[in-house]
């Protein structure tokens, strides 16, 4: 009668080899050229052989191979379930055969892992577990193949304003910024009001502290038409600094120098209630002096309504300067208790605080 021999394979098969593609740092955002088929993605590829080094050598083919990829899921309170612990046979991802095929001992075997899931990562080490099973159903040990580390890049600005306060001597400073993965909150930001010489750094509260994050600096000194730049920095270790954003503030805002509004009694023939008004008005550049207009009030603080308009050439230098003299007259002169109170206005409409001119 026929023999038939006996196969007999107690050996599982051993991960030999381990590869991420096109880099085994990640930014979340790069992905391996070579897929066509998939979402943007990196490729891993490990190399698995059974042999039976013994004598004589017996094996069977591989038939299945499967990864765990450590922290790619979440716990209830959001933290990364590192593996191998929750390595459970069945529970992890199914590599292919990068011929195709499992016909042979020893096979290449690959699969694609989206970028989107590299990105829900906490950024740091993710070591590659994997392990195979051969024909006759051996499984091998859990090892680690490869490692793969996930750098996200720095976060980004996504929005900044600025606002002067009503004599444009000082601002508040808005800015949002977003993290560049899911797992990496925003954790302070940044801003410089000279180009970036000497940063003020803002520390979020730690309930603040988010993936979108945004930050309120208020009464920062603006003196001067000037950039404000502002960089967000999160909170991966070492941290990741935005690229700083910047923003031109026009300081707008107009007055007299109240060190030199002055009026006094200036009589002209027979007026004798004729009274001088002199000064200096300041308009910060870019823009120029346009107007002026007084108020003769016995108010406390002048109001909306009744002032009087005087041009440029009424008393004031001629057009295109941002610094010009006030020397003009009030025919009318001033009543007891009242006082006279002067705003400019600059070539883009802006009007200016009012200022009390002392006699």
């Amino acid at each position: 009668c026929a023999t038939v021999p006996l196969v007999i394979d107690k050996t599982a098969p051993v991960v030999t080899a381990g590869v991420i593609e096109p880099i085994a740092t990640s930014d979340g955002v790069t992905p391996y050229l070579g897929n066509t088929n998939f979402l943007d993605s990196i490729r891993f590829k490990v190399t698995v052989t059974d042999n039976n080094s013994g004598s004589p050598v017996v094996h069977t083919n591989v038939n299945k191979v499967e990864g765990f990829l450590a922290g790619d899921t979440y716990d209830a309170n959001g933290n990364p379930v590192l593996l191998p612990a929750g390595a459970v046979t069945g529970n992890g991802f199914e590599l292919l055969a990068a011929d195709g095929l499992f016909d042979s001992n020893t096979e290449d075997a690959y699969v694609y892992i989206p970028l989107e899931l590299v990105r829900s990562l906490t950024p740091g080490v993710h070591d590659i577990y994997v392990h195979a099973q051969d024909a006759a159903g051996n499984w091998g040990a859990v090892s680690v193949a490869a490692t793969l580390t996930y750098a996200p890049p720095a976060p980004m600005i996504s929005s900044l304003t600025i606002t002067r306060n009503a004599v444009q001597t000082n601002a508040t400073i808005t800015a949002f910024a977003t993290a560049s993965a899911r797992a990496v909150k925003i954790a302070a930001f940044e801003y410089s009001t000279n180009d970036g010489g000497t940063w003020t750094t803002v520390t979020l509260a730690p309930a603040n502290v988010a993936n979108v994050a945004s930050f309120t600096a208020t009464g920062v000194s603006l003196s001067t038409t000037q950039n404000v730049l502002v960089r967000a920095v999160d909170n991966q270790v070492p941290a990741q600094t935005s690229a700083p954003v910047s923003l031109l503030t026009i300081r707008t805002g107009v007055a007299p120098d109240p060190n030199r509004l002055r009026f006094s009694a200036a009589p002209n023939g027979g007026n004798l209630n004729r009274v001088r008004i002199q000064g200096r008005a300041n308009v910060f550049a870019p823009l120029d002096v346009a107007s002026f207009e007084y108020l003769v009030t016995p108010a406390a603080s002048p109001g909306a309504l009744g002032w009087v308009g005087v041009p440029l050439g009424g008393g004031l230098g001629g057009p295109g300067a941002n610094t010009v003299p006030i020397n003009f007259f009030i025919n009318a002169g001033i009543p007891a208790g009242s006082s006279v109170w002067v705003r400019v206005i600059d070539n883009a409409g802006n009007v200016g605080p009012a200022v009390k001119a002392v006699p």
